[in-house]
């Protein structure tokens, strides 16, 4: 898993999931959704969870060309990240700065504090999940930002 941020993100993050999970008596996550600034905290996280199911879905969220989500990148702006891995992403969702505030302010009703990051990664599991047609399933994403300037 690569570089220091990978690591860090693989002991820390993606453990405490999988040691919840055994509290939890979950045997499996299905999907992982992770916004994608430097990319190197979801790689890390899905590595620990590849262990311990090898077909988890990871879905990458890049914000779209044009659109400022802060904490997030675009597309091409990845392609410039010495960090960013497009084999470690089974998919690559770009989410518009609406939807990021969309998914925000549904969070927010459910009594999550988030920013737009975070409302980007939720915006983008409903719409991706509903597409697919996904249900019964265990899905992970992770709050890496807070509602501090919003």
């Amino acid at each position: 898993y690569g570089n220091s941020e990978n690591i860090t993100a693989h002991r820390t993050t993606g453990e405490e999931i999988l040691n919840d999970m055994d509290r939890r008596s979950l045997e499996r996550i299905d999907y992982f959704f992770g916004a994608m600034g430097t990319s190197g905290s979801s790689q890390g996280i899905t590595s620990a969870l590849k262990k311990r199911n090898p077909d988890l879905v990871v879905v990458g969220i890049a914000s779209a060309h044009g659109a400022y989500i802060q904490g997030m990148r675009t597309r091409s702006e990845l392609q410039s990240v010495a960090l960013f891995d497009p084999t470690a992403y089974d998919a690559i969702v770009e989410v518009s700065a609406r939807e990021a505030t969309q998914g925000r302010r549904w969070l927010k009703k459910c009594g999550i504090s988030c920013g737009n990051s975070t409302g980007a990664v939720y915006a983008c599991l409903r719409k991706y999940l509903k597409r697919h047609r996904e249900v019964d399933k265990t899905v992970v994403f992770v709050c890496a930002d807070s509602d501090k300037y919003y």
